[in-house]
Parts: structure tokens; C-alpha cells; sequence
């Protein structure tokens, strides 16, 4: 049976708690790596071979991290509303509102986004027949709602699982994997 209500999905201040407590630890780790590089009396090729994999892999994870919260400040100004009578998604960010049917979808895009990140890869784009690119990001929860894990059954109060958990009673097309890396960002031309 198809459900009759609106479905609000936005942005919440548990999402920024969870970005607070991964970035804490980020800052820490970084200026502990650069007291070790200041503190450090010998330099062995063992020694700057260890430092230079610590530092890829703090690059990767901070600019996950930036990714992460350019993300969630797009979706504190964005909601998505899925009425489930009409099927009508209204998209909202900042000022501009965008209203659309699946039908007028020409491909949706799911999991885009850094591949080991455990916020990055949910992001949703959705692109409609007219050109225009929609973001969707992993931040938008209905109510005050907040869960990240692998089963989306549990996860249909994130906007990307819910339209995932009811897509062929919203008729929505099948979703596609979309070019990874390109959205890891909103659009700046949104």
C-alpha cells in the first residue's frame, strides 16, 4: 500500500555532532604528525618512506573530511520533499525551488563520491531531463534522525535510501553508478 503522507528530508544537528567528533580527532592527529616531523632527529629512508604513506594517507582522509563538511553545509540549506500521493519531489536550496516527477528523471546517480569514506559515498545526483543537476547529500534525514549503515532497511529516513527503499512505487528509474569522484562537491552552479 502506498503511503499518503510528505516525506521532509533535511539537514540535522546530529550530523554536525558526528562531523565535530571526527574532526577533533583529525586536528590532534595532524599536529601530532607535525611534531613528529619537527621533533624527528634522524631521517632514514625507512623513516621519510614511513612519513610520506602517513602523510597520502592524512591528505586523503582530511580532504575527505573537507568534502564532508562543504556537504553538510549545502544540505543545512537544502530539503527534499517526496509527497507519495502525487509522487512530486520538491527540491529546495537556498532560494531556488526545483519541483519534478521520476518521470521527468534522466538519470539518477547513487553512491557517488569518495570511495572510503563512510559519509562521501551516499551522496545521491539526480539528472533531469532539462539538464539540471540535482545534489542530494547524505545529510538530509527525515526528523531528527541520524544512522549511517550498511543495510537500507534501517535507512529509509535518509533521503537517498527512502527514494532506494520505495523507487518502483514512486516509479523512479533505475539508479545508476555514476562518475565517482566528479560529485564530490556540490555543484557551484547550482
Amino acid at each position: 500500500m502506498l503511503d499518503t503522507a510528505t516525506h521532509t528530508f533535511k539537514a540535522n544537528n546530529k550530523g554536525l555532532v558526528w562531523l565535530f567528533f571526527v574532526t577533533i580527532p583529525a586536528i590532534l592527529i595532524t599536529a601530532f604528525f607535525v611534531y613528529l616531523i619537527v621533533d624527528k632527529g634522524s631521517w632514514d629512508t625507512a623513516t621519510i618512506l614511513a612519513f610520506i604513506a602517513m602523510a597520502v594517507i592524512l591528505l586523503f582522509e582530511l580532504t575527505m573530511l573537507y568534502a564532508d563538511w562543504v556537504s553538510y553545509l549545502f544540505a543545512v540549506n537544502t530539503t527534499l520533499e517526496v509527497d507519495m500521493q502525487t509522487r512530486e519531489f520538491t527540491f529546495r536550496h537556498d532560494r531556488k525551488t526545483i519541483c519534478f516527477k521520476p518521470s521527468d528523471v534522466a538519470h539518477w546517480y547513487v553512491d557517488v563520491g569518495f570511495f572510503a569514506s563512510r559519509v562521501a559515498t551516499h551522496h545521491t545526483v539526480v539528472i533531469l531531463k532539462s539538464g539540471k543537476e540535482l545534489f542530494i547529500p547524505m545529510w538530509l534525514f527525515e526528523g531528527n534522525r541520524f544512522l549511517m549503515t550498511m543495510y537500507p532497511s534501517e535507512n529509509t529516513f535518509n533521503a537517498n535510501n527512502f527514494i532506494l527503499t520505495y523507487q518502483q512505487s514512486l516509479f523512479f528509474p533505475q539508479p545508476e553508478k555514476g562518475p565517482r569522484y566528479k560529485y564530490i562537491f556540490p555543484p557551484d552552479n547550482f
